[in-house]
């Protein structure tokens, strides 16, 4: 966990002196917009005529006008304020005319969404000063997955500006924007309407549209793999999805999507899919093997660039606590939550551990005996991959191995900051400036010496 914590922080580090070098600069011309609850940015290219874009938290509106080629009516003036963005599709009238309109409503600025998955800038001959908002253009699939989440609850966004001084770095153009690029929802709790704390956890999907702070009713997929068209009721639902390994599933996702597929990527994409053409607002896939929970993704982003509802990964467990129950639910960021199962993740590449123990004393007359004259020692393999070995991590000669379905009670322990025994040892006693550390130092070595006495003890 803390070299997962140092890397971001390097990273953020190394975007600050990227954005610090560049504030002198001329505003750039693209930048991404993060939504409150989403899972990954979008991007947009910006006007070379509008204002400034301050990287404050807007509102996104849509309104019946879709086109803004002439002034809005009352009713759709009275979506819009200065602190909203108006979202309306290119064509038919000039950018101008379009930027006009939208200032004139009273709109701190204007989204205009391709009508394809291409973006231009929007420019314009007008002198300096007449259109003071901004309007910035993003993809076909971006305004979808704004207006898909409008049409269920309020979106509100950040735009940030963006500039890579350097080819292979990109970063915010302004240095106090640098928080916003890790803000989006990795994983966290699943809350129902009965329970005011949680013991469900999800990782979040690396596509689709924002997660929706809703409770929302749950619902099993029929098929319960939804790799066909579902036969449930699911509009405005959470669709449980179990994610079996269905190779007529990856076959279908080729064909529909007509670009070549990994069958063990984008074969949650097309499950996703399916339960949003039978009109889901969410969906919960399930993690039916054994390793430990991942977040669902797809290889390139364009794979999933038509999904415009969000999607998360839950354990069995967690799902069928959820079904039996059948509380309406919803999804919390919780960035602890993410951070642990991406070390427990980490765990499975050092493979199958082996550890060895001295067998229990034998009720048979003669111990048993190896090799070289000691007692017989037991192997026993543990997979990684099965169980989550928290006390293997704090050193520990034996640790206690607990069941993943034990996993809430000590999920935290993982972002314990205490360091282990060997940390302690290799820093030495005199080493150690907090005297906290050098009691725990004391204390472990101590509880090493029992055992290793015991131990003796035990083999005589």
């Amino acid at each position: 966990m803390r070299v997962i914590q140092t890397t971001r922080t390097m990273l953020a580090a190394s975007l600050v002196m990227v954005a610090s070098q560049t504030t002198d600069e001329s505003p750039p011309f693209w930048g991404r917009i993060y939504l409150r609850h989403g899972v990954a940015p979008l991007q947009y290219f910006r006007d070379s005529y509008g204002g400034h874009i301050s990287g404050d938290e807007w509102q996104f509106v849509t309104p019946l006008d879709t086109l803004g080629c002439s002034a809005f009516n009352a009713s759709d003036r009275s979506l819009i304020s200065n602190s909203s963005f108006v979202v309306l599709d290119r064509g038919v009238c000039s950018f101008e005319i379009k930027s006009r309109n939208v200032q004139a409503a009273g709109a701190a600025g204007l989204v205009i969404v391709s009508d394809t998955e291409e973006v231009v800038r929007p420019v314009a001959h007008v002198d300096k000063g007449e259109i003071d908002i901004p309007t910035v253009m993003v993809r076909k699939s971006g305004g979808d997955q704004i207006r898909v989440a409008v049409s269920r609850e309020n979106v509100y966004g950040r735009l940030i500006p963006m500039t890579c001084p350097q080819s292979s770095v990109c970063g915010p153009h302004e240095p106090t924007h640098v928080q916003h690029l890790t803000s989006g929802v990795r994983g966290g709790l699943v809350h129902s309407t009965e329970k005011s704390d949680s013991d469900w956890e999800f990782l979040a999907s690396t596509f689709g549209s924002p997660f929706l702070t809703q409770f929302l009713p749950l619902v099993e997929a029929v098929p319960s793999h939804a790799c066909h068209t579902l036969d449930t009721a699911v509009v405005n639902q959470m669709v449980v999805i179990f994610t079996h390994d269905d190779r007529s599933c990856s076959f279908l996702t080729k064909v529909r999507a007509n670009i070549p597929c990994c069958p063990m990527t984008l074969f949650h994409c097309f499950k996703v899919s399916n339960a949003q053409a039978a009109g889901a607002a969410s969906v919960l896939l399930v993690h039916t093997g054994d390793g430990p929970l991942t977040r669902p993704f797809v290889a390139d982003p364009w794979d999933a660039y038509n999904i415009t509802i969000p999607s998360a990964m839950v354990s069995g467990k967690t799902a069928r606590d959820l079904l039996r129950l059948r509380f309406p639910v919803t999804l919390k960021h919780d960035a602890r939550v993410a951070d642990a199962w991406e070390r427990i993740a980490s765990l499975k590449n050092l493979g199958r551990l082996t550890r060895g123990y001295a067998a229990p004393a034998a009720k048979a007359p003669a111990k048993a005996k190896d090799k070289k004259g000691g007692p017989k020692v037991v192997e026993e393999v543990v997979d990684v991959t099965k169980y989550a070995p928290v006390n293997i991590l704090k050193d520990s000669t034996h640790p206690e191995l607990k069941a993943r379905e034990e996993y809430p009670e000590w999920l935290y322990t993982l972002l314990d900051p205490k360091p282990t025994l060997g940390e302690l040892e290799r820093k030495g006693y005199d080493n150690l400036e907090s005297m906290t550390d050098k009691r725990r130092l004391i204390k472990l070595s101590y509880r090493k010496a029992i055992k290793e006495k015991n131990d003796s003890k035990s083999k005589k």
